[in-house]
């Protein structure tokens, strides 16, 4: 993990300053109400676009739209300080998830913002030629993945400037759109890349913010770049590590992480034939299966709390040469069958995360070993959606660093972790709290990423809504402690 260090801070404080006056907005912005593109059955809402410019450092150029989804509350009395929701990915559509947030009563307003780029935004910067259905399709060469990518910039820079693209100008985005809606005071909800958003939103209006949870935080002084391989890795022998220390899960599966390893080694060096199915259903087809293919699909399930007890069954099939059923016992609890689910493009925007993250982290990334034992050749085999190579076909300005220093604040701030999650672990909460004063963290035991959508995740945020300074009734993360377990099939 690299982190900036602390001499830069009083240049970066100026810096910071400066920015923060330069993204303000030569006109105010304004909410244009429209009917909701993406309804949701019984869901009182408000919909429609806040107009802001492409580039606040152009505030006569180009203007885009952001889509917003206001669910409204349904709880008397309604409290004026809504909280707006920050996505992850980047990239992740919101305007879809009303039905999914509008659970039970609420008495605050929930915004749903689709990110600059993202969704039912306009321009949207899809990119779906740099991402192939990589079960069936296997993965692109260096050289094929540099010529689609490159075409998708070329098309995309028609009519955007992938370099306006950036955390700094969606956090002004942000304010922009809590202050087009009329909201003095607000709280913000942000999951993954959302809470580094979140944070820069800390550090350019602090006075209007009321409360900030940040759900499987990802802090700016963390190279994005550097910290995948390294930090899944480790993640994945706490995994291991915790089967091997419960006697039913060692007595089940002796032995597993040196059988594991062998096994990604293996495969890693001769990649076999298995019956797999696609991300999107439909029946299993025969696919060479290696160990960069085995590795994603197990960040994948790390994520996810229906999957997350299964891992060392599933990996212990795998270590018997079974690769076959360890996907088939993954897919099931994700949703993966027989029955082919239809994407709609509008669902991630891969062009705004590669602007957004080679831009916040190009320029400092330096690369970081993985620890532990792991062999070279099943380290090397780990790779995610993106990498440091997909910025020099890009071709985006770098943020400036000062955007990357710790961010010091005294607003509430709840941060929630997963205790398994393979990209955002707790080590990245607990980096967090010498920084902000008034921060707690709770780590939700055999959780993976985004607690959001865990029952207990939601009840820590919702109290802390109610009261950001006050206790938290955290029962339900000792009960997920007792309640968690490994199933030994």
């Amino acid at each position: 993990m690299k982190q900036l260090t602390i001499r830069h801070a009083l240049l970066g404080t100026i810096a910071l300053l400066a920015a923060a006056s330069s993204l303000a907005s030569a006109t105010p912005p304004r909410f244009i109400e429209q009917d909701c593109k993406l309804p949701a059955a019984g869901v009182p809402m408000r919909c429609g676009e806040v107009i802001v410019p492409e580039s606040r450092d152009k505030p006569s150029g180009r203007t885009i739209a952001l889509a917003v989804q206001v669910v409204l509350a349904n709880r008397q009395p309604k409290q004026p300080d809504g909280i707006v929701v920050l996505g992850g990915g980047p990239g992740e559509i919101l305007t879809d998830k009303a039905a999914a947030v509008a659970v039970g009563e609420r008495d605050r307003d929930l915004i749903l913002l689709d990110q600059r780029g993202v969704g039912m935004s306009r321009p949207v910067l899809l990119c779906e030629e740099g991402r192939p259905e990589e079960r069936i399709e296997g993965f692109l060469s260096r050289a094929e993945r540099d010529r689609r990518l490159a075409g998708c910039a070329q098309r995309l820079s028609q009519s955007a400037d992938l370099s306006a693209y950036s955390t700094r100008e969606n956090a002004a985005d942000v304010v922009d759109v809590m202050q087009a809606l009329g909201y003095e005071k607000w709280n913000i909800l942000g999951v993954s890349y959302g809470s580094r958003l979140a944070l820069t939103v800390m550090r350019m209006q602090p006075k209007a913010l009321r409360s900030v949870v940040l759900d499987s935080p990802y802090p700016p002084q963390v190279n994005g770049f550097d910290m995948q391989r390294p930090q899944f890795f480790a993640q994945l022998d706490v995994m291991l590590a915790d089967c091997a220390a419960n006697a039913g899960c060692a007595g089940a599966f002796p032995n597993l992480r040196s059988r594991v390893v062998k096994a990604l080694q293996t495969i890693a060096l001769e990649p076999v034939q298995a019956q797999v199915r696609s991300h999107r259903g439909g029946p299993a087809q025969s696919a060479k299966v290696g160990a960069r293919l085995v590795l994603g699909d197990l960040r994948s399930a790390m994520y996810d709390p229906a999957a997350l007890p299964l891992l060392p069954a599933a990996l212990n099939r795998l270590a018997n040469g079974d690769v076959a059923g360890y996907f088939a016992m993954l897919d099931g609890p994700r949703g993966v069958t027989d029955q082919v689910r239809p994407m709609r493009p509008e669902q991630f925007a891969f062009g705004m995360q590669l602007s957004i993250q080679c831009q916040d982290d190009q320029a400092w990334a330096k690369g970081n070993p993985v620890r532990g034992d792991w062999p070279r050749e099943v380290a090397d085999s780990y790779g995610s959606g993106y990498n440091i190579d997909d910025c020099k076909v890009w071709k985006v300005r770098s943020a400036d660093r000062s955007l990357h220093l710790p961010v010091h604040s005294d607003v509430p701030v709840l941060i929630l972790a997963g205790q398994y999650d393979p990209v955002t672990p707790p080590e990245l909460g607990r980096l967090l709290l010498a920084d902000l004063k008034n921060a707690r963290l709770i780590v939700i035991p055999g959780a993976g990423h985004a607690l959001t959508r865990m029952p207990c995740g939601r009840s820590l945020i919702d109290q802390f809504a109610a009261n950001p300074t006050g206790d938290l009734d955290e029962r339900c993360v000792a009960e997920a402690a007792k309640s968690f377990k490994f199933r030994t099939e």
